[in-house]
C-alpha cells in the first residue's frame, strides 16, 4: 500500500512577555522573560532590547510538543530600579514564515512589600535560584485560554534536581521539566513549564514551583499569582481567518479577515496589515456592538491567489490604549504535498424521472488533500445561487492515506432537464491545474 505523507506545516509563533512575580519586584534584581510558543518548524531567533542584554540573555533549548509545534523561552536579569523606568523588548524572528514579532515586558504597579526568608546555601554545594515568571492574560483569551507559567532554575551544582508544581499547596501534574544544562561558570540551569487556564489564573490562586536539590537536600520555592491591582481584560480574542475556498478558487477574489472580539470599548482601536515589512491598505475597520455590551473590530485585506498559494505571510497588528503592547497575529498557507480531487457528476435516478417534478443531480469529489475545497454549480454556464444546492463537509476517505471526499446535491426542475439544459459541477482545489475543474451533465437527446 502506498503511503501518503502529510506536509510539514509552517506556523508563525505567538510571543508572550513574561513578567516577574508580584513579590520579586521588591528584590534588587528581577527576571524578565519571553515565551515563544506554537511555531513550526524550528528554529526561532530571540533578540533583546536594549541590545546590551543580548550578551547576557539566557535562551533555553526549544521543546517539541506532541502537537508537532515548538516552544522556547529566553530570560534576562535587570536591576529592579530599571524595571519600572525602562522598556525591555524581546524581538522574535521566525524565518520559515517570514515573521518578526516584538513584545514589550511591561512593569505592573508595585505590590505591597512582603517579608521573605533568605535561603542559606550549604558549603561546597550550590542549591538553585528559582524564579517563576508568567505570560500575561492581556490582551487575548477567554476563561479557557492558556496562561504559561515558567520556572527558571539557575546556579545550582551538582545537576540533579526534582521539580513539583503546586496549586494552592495541592500537587499538580502535566508539566514539563528540561534537562539540566551546564553553564560557563560550571554550574547548571534548567526550567519547567506549566500551563493553566486564564480562568484559574484570575481566581487569585497561588501557583508554586518547588525545586528539590538532591545534593544539598534543600527545597527552594517561588510562586506566582495574578496581581490584583492590574486591570485585566479577561475575554479579549484576536484571530486571523484564511481565505474562503470559494473566494479563493472559484471567484479568484481571496481575502483575509482579522477579528478582535470582546473589547470593553472601541475607542482607539487600530488594525494594520503588514506584508513583507510593508503596510498594506485594507478595508475600513468595522466596529460592531455585541449583545453582551462588548465590541468587536474587523478588518479585511484583499490579497491575490498567487500570494496565498506561494505561502507568503501576512500579519495583523492590533493596537489599543488598554493593551500593554502591540498584538501581532501572522497567517500563511501551509506548504506541502497536495492531491487533486477526482470529480464525478451523476444524473437523476430513473425513479425520480418517473415520479417527481423536482430532480436531483449529485457531484462527488474524492481522494483530495488538504480538505479545503469549493463547489459551485452552473446552469447553462450561469452560476446557481447557493441556496439551490447543498454541500457536505469533507469526510475522511477509508483508504488510510489521509485524503477526503464530499458530495454536493443540486435540485433542478424536470422541465429544464427534459429540455436538454446543461448542468455543471465546478470544483476548486489547490492541487488542480488552474485550481478548478468542471464536469457537465445533461439529458441525452431523444430520452
Amino acid at each position: 500500500m502506498s503511503c501518503f505523507c502529510l506536509p510539514v506545516w509552517k506556523v508563525a509563533p505567538s510571543v508572550f512577555p513574561l513578567t516577574p512575580s508580584c513579590e520579586e519586584v521588591e528584590l534588587s534584581e528581577v527576571t524578565l522573560g519571553c515565551l515563544v510558543t506554537g511555531y513550526s518548524p524550528d528554529p526561532v531567533k530571540v533578540d533583546w532590547s536594549p541590545s546590551f542584554y543580548n550578551s547576557k540573555a539566557q535562551t533555553y533549548p526549544s521543546i517539541l510538543h506532541p502537537t508537532g509545534l515548538y516552544s522556547l523561552s529566553s530570560k534576562i536579569t535587570v536591576p529592579a530600579y530599571n524595571w519600572h523606568n525602562k522598556v525591555y523588548t524581546c524581538k522574535v524572528t521566525h524565518t520559515p514564515t517570514n515573521t518578526i514579532i516584538s513584545g514589550n515586558v511591561v512593569a505592573p504597579a508595585p505590590p505591597t512589600p512582603q517579608t521573605t526568608t533568605p535561603v542559606v546555601t550549604p558549603a561546597m554545594k550550590s542549591p538553585p535560584a528559582v524564579r517563576v515568571v508568567h505570560s500575561s492574560c492581556l490582551p487575548n483569551g477567554d476563561a479557557e485560554a492558556t496562561i504559561q507559567l515558567l520556572c527558571l532554575i539557575s546556579d545550582f551544582s551538582p545537576a540533579k534536581i526534582e521539580v513539583k508544581w503546586l496549586e494552592d499547596d495541592e500537587e499538580q501534574d502535566g508539566f514539563y521539566v528540561s534537562e539540566s544544562k551546564r553553564e560557563n561558570n560550571g554550574k547548571f540551569s534548567a526550567y519547567s513549564e506549566f500551563n493553566i487556564t486564564q480562568g484559574e489564573w484570575l481566581t487569585g490562586k497561588t501557583f508554586t514551583c518547588s525545586v528539590r536539590h538532591m545534593a544539598s537536600k534543600k527545597d527552594i520555592q517561588d510562586y506566582a499569582r495574578s496581581c490584583k491591582d492590574i486591570n485585566l481584560i479577561q475575554n479579549l480574542k484576536v484571530s486571523v481567518s484564511p481565505p474562503n475556498p470559494t473566494d479563493l478558487f472559484i471567484a479568484r477574489t481571496p481575502s483575509l479577515t482579522c477579528l478582535v472580539a470582546s473589547l470593553p470599548d472601541s475607542e482607539g482601536i487600530k488594525l494594520q496589515w503588514i506584508h513583507k515589512g510593508i503596510e498594506r491598505p485594507a478595508s475600513p475597520i468595522k466596529i460592531m456592538k455585541q449583545p453582551d455590551g462588548t465590541f468587536s473590530a474587523e478588518s479585511t485585506l484583499s490579497i491575490t491567489l498567487p500570494e496565498w498559494m506561494e505561502g507568503e505571510s501576512f500579519t495583523c497588528k492590533v493596537q489599543h490604549p488598554d493593551f500593554p503592547s502591540i498584538v501581532e497575529k501572522a497567517i500563511s498557507k501551509p506548504l506541502g504535498k497536495s492531491l487533486a480531487p477526482a470529480v464525478y457528476v451523476f444524473p437523476p435516478h430513473m425513479d425520480e424521472l418517473a415520479q417527481k417534478d423536482t430532480l436531483s443531480l449529485t457531484c462527488l469529489a474524492k481522494s483530495f488533500f488538504p480538505a479545503d475545497i469549493a463547489v459551485q454549480w452552473l446552469h447553462n454556464d450561469e452560476d446557481v445561487e447557493e441556496d439551490h444546492f447543498s454541500v457536505t463537509k469533507p469526510q475522511k476517505d477509508l483508504t488510510g492515506q489521509g485524503t477526503f471526499f464530499l458530495y454536493s446535491k443540486l435540485d433542478i426542475q424536470k422541465s429544464n432537464w427534459k429540455r436538454g439544459d446543461s448542468f455543471t459541477c465546478m470544483v476548486g482545489h489547490e492541487a488542480l491545474k488552474r485550481y478548478s475543474i468542471q464536469k457537465t451533465v445533461r439529458q441525452n437527446p431523444g430520452k
